[in-house]
């Protein structure tokens, strides 16, 4: 596989990037984890890993793209993992991002997927922000991950600049 093409991993160290370094406390809401590409990447995957365990009370982390980099202005949220279940420290929960999000029958009958969903497409000048939007009860620390490929900084995705 082409160098470019290989599944990359990002995971939090701090709570944005101007917060403090360690993991993310997830009992308070608001903008957890940034991510600010400088070359066009395509999100595949993205969850949580626990350091400490969280109860079972209700806690919702969206993914959202910023259209323009630090400006909430054209915010728009890609998706969405609600977390209802207790966790203990170490256990990973994820999202993947290119399931189908619906089903139609076709001429023939069979089961086609429709509108599929992902993967979730960031250029430069743009960001994704992991945000808590419900927060856990009491309980709940760890850190957010993002998965995605790279892409060539090329094409019609990225406005050609000359300098």
């Amino acid at each position: 596989m082409n160098d470019l093409l290989k599944m990359k991993n990002r995971t939090s160290d701090k709570a944005t990037p101007t917060g403090s370094g360690g993991p993310i406390v997830f009992t308070t809401t608001g903008d957890k984890y940034i991510v600010t590409p400088s070359v066009p990447i395509d999100i595949y995957r993205w969850g949580i890993i626990y350091t400490t365990a969280k109860d079972a009370t209700s806690m919702v982390v969206t993914l959202a793209k910023r259209v323009t980099a630090g400006s909430d202005t054209g915010r728009v949220v890609q998706d969405t993992m609600t977390d209802t279940a207790a966790r203990a420290a170490g256990v990973v929960v994820q999202r993947e991002t290119i399931l189908p999000v619906a089903q139609a029958t076709a001429e023939d009958g069979s089961l086609r997927n429709v509108d599929p969903a992902g993967p979730i497409e960031i250029n430069p000048g743009q960001e994704a922000v992991f945000a808590v939007t419900d927060a856990a009860d009491a309980t709940g620390i760890g850190y957010i991950f993002v998965e995605y490929i790279e892409k060539p900084f090329a094409g019609s995705r990225v406005v050609a600049v000359a300098v």
